[in-house]
């Protein structure tokens, strides 16, 4: 059993760019918890402020690099450390104290499990802003789990394969997983700039069962710099998924290739969508028109033919559309 002053193998993996704000925060509930990581790893990616001198004091393992993104932040880390064991912690996340040990706890009931990820609950401010996240998602909720001691439950693979596809509900911040089983699967892919966290976990999918601790012991800071908040970035990182899975299907489960194959049409016209609020036209006809081209009807059709029409006429024929729809 894990007691409070054992070491986990377990390195903490911290990607941060001008994360001064937040970083000593994030750091410090680290230093906290009642079974300490054997190590920490902050990564620097190309930081404009005091990040790295704040990391630095510290005490832990700082890797500069120049800004590569998120991604190529957690590679270099997982191929820096010995550890068996990495965790991903967002430079301005938070976790609470005992959320490693509860992690290890599962690894122990399950030796052979490839990851393990928890509740969480996400914060601003002005303080949480609602009740944990898996208890309200319906997804989460329907996959088949097997408890194996208190707090801890094995997730039944196809169960939640399926679910997964309706919805991503496993925040990094949240997850212990295998070095080598990431190593296995290729690690994060750094070409991926949104999403890439929900591309990794497909391919983890096909080669190991999750395990997860239904407890919320990660707080999810929200603020203005989250990238979720950029609603094209997010869509854009979709399609950046789905190229993959075009590209190298076996690397996925099957069920997702299918399903990712199927809502092509209207990924694309809904990328259209979003370039078109924008004000970039000619971005949005070239996916109104791909999505025509996959079998999305007329509708991206008319908006494709629709968008060479200046900007007043667009605006007074969406008017006319959506009363018509209502």
């Amino acid at each position: 059993m894990t007691t409070p002053s054992q070491v986990l193998p377990i390195a903490v993996i911290i990607p941060a760019y001008n994360a001064e704000p937040f970083l000593a925060e994030t750091l410090q509930s680290v230093r906290a918890q009642t079974a300490a990581p054997a190590e920490i790893i902050v990564v620097d990616d190309g930081s404009e402020d005091r990040t790295a001198e704040l990391a630095g004091k510290w005490g832990v393992t700082v890797l500069p690099q120049k800004k590569s993104g998120i991604s190529a932040a957690r590679n270099l880390a997982i191929r820096t450390t010995r550890q068996p064991w990495v965790a991903f912690l967002d430079a301005d996340d938070l976790w609470m104290p005992e959320k490693l040990q509860q992690q290890w706890l599962a690894i122990e009931a399950f030796p052979s499990v490839g990851a393990i990820f928890t509740d969480f609950v996400e914060f601003s401010s002005e303080g949480p802003l609602g009740p944990p996240f898996l208890q309200q998602r319906p997804n989460f909720q329907a996959t088949k789990r097997t408890c194996l001691c208190s707090g801890v439950s094995l997730c039944d693979r196809e169960s939640l394969e399926q679910n997964f596809l309706e919805g991503n509900f496993i925040a990094p911040s949240t997850v212990v997983v295998r070095r080598q089983l990431l190593e296995d699967v290729g690690l994060f892919d750094e070409g991926v700039s949104h999403s890439e966290d929900r591309e990794l976990y497909l391919r983890l999918l096909t080669v190991s069962q999750m395990a997860v601790v239904e407890k919320p012991l990660m707080l999810s800071r929200i603020h203005q710099k989250n990238w979720s908040s950029d609603k094209l970035k997010m869509a854009l990182g979709v399609e950046a998924i789905l190229d993959r899975m075009l590209e190298s299907p076996n690397r996925y489960p099957a069920a997702a290739v299918a399903r990712y194959r199927r809502d092509q049409p209207v990924l694309y016209w809904h990328i259209g969508q979003l370039y078109e609020e924008r004000g970039e036209v000619p971005r949005a006809r070239s996916y109104y028109t791909k999505s025509f081209r996959l079998g999305g009807g007329v509708r991206p059709a008319g908006l494709a033919v629709l968008s060479y029409c200046p900007a007043s006429i667009r605006r007074v024929v969406r008017k006319c559309f959506h009363l018509l729809a209502h």
